[in-house]
């Protein structure tokens, strides 16, 4: 096993651990809490959603027309797997908003249709697993947001390192041999 195959199965258990944690105290929480917690989640999940429509809309316009306009195959698959991640976050965020849209539209139908508490204990438990796991999923989203701000800074690192190596190594015309 590689070592990112090891830090992949790491996080995967931690997620499960983590998600066993959310469904066994979320019936503590209240559900004002956790209302709160899923407005929250939806902004963050609309400002993710425009800083990465950004990065595709700026830095991917390439990447983007080459995908539809170029002729091979294989230009066009290149072209794509650059920007593929940042769709997928894309649509994950775009579904972290509609799944909080409908909670706030259906909790109140819910919440007044179930009177038993052990029921109402339930709804809360899996309420708040389904937080975490949108949480987790925003963070994924976060993440490859950040991945191209990464690549193009270290882009500009190695061209700013390659202009200050041609500017050192350059003959200086003031000087006289």
């Amino acid at each position: 096993m590689t070592r990112i195959e090891k830090v992949w199965l790491a996080i995967k258990v931690a997620v499960v651990i983590g998600g066993i944690l959310a469904l066994s105290i979320g019936h503590k929480i209240p559900f004002s809490d956790q209302l709160e917690i899923y407005h929250s989640l939806r902004d963050f999940s609309a400002i993710v959603f425009g800083v990465i429509g950004i990065w595709l809309a700026i830095v991917f316009t390439e990447d983007l027309s080459k995908v539809f306009s170029s002729t091979s195959k294989k230009q066009a698959i290149q072209n794509s797997t650059r920007i593929q991640g940042l769709l997928y976050a894309l649509i994950v965020s775009t579904g972290i908003v509609i799944l909080v849209v409908l909670v706030d539209f259906f909790a109140p139908a819910v919440k007044a249709c179930f009177q038993w508490d052990w029921m109402r204990s339930g709804l809360k438990s899996v309420s708040y697993l389904l937080l975490y796991l949108m949480t987790i999923a925003e963070l994924w989203c976060l993440f490859m947001g950040l991945v191209p701000t990464l690549n193009l800074r270290e882009k500009l690192n190695g061209k700013y390192t390659e202009l200050n190596n041609k500017d050192r190594f350059a003959p200086n015309p003031r000087k006289k041999p």
